[in-house]
């Protein structure tokens, strides 16, 4: 979570961030967040159904390079 926070950090001095990529990265992050929050309560089949989906996104994650 530091290196995320240090990511996203405030400090925009580093003429070679991708500030765009960041800013769309940091909205899904939240869309994410809103859409589930959105969905409580959440049934035990769905909660099952969102697990799966974020465990396949996390493993997609880890396999880039």
């Amino acid at each position: 979570m530091s290196r995320l926070r240090e990511w996203f950090g405030k400090d925009d001095s580093d003429p070679h961030a991708d500030k765009e990529n960041k800013h769309y990265l940091r909205r899904m992050m939240h869309q994410l967040k809103f859409e589930l929050f959105a969905k409580m309560p959440i049934s035990k089949e769905n909660q099952k159904k969102i697990a799966e989906i974020i465990e396949r996104a996390t493993e997609e994650i880890r396999n880039l390079k």
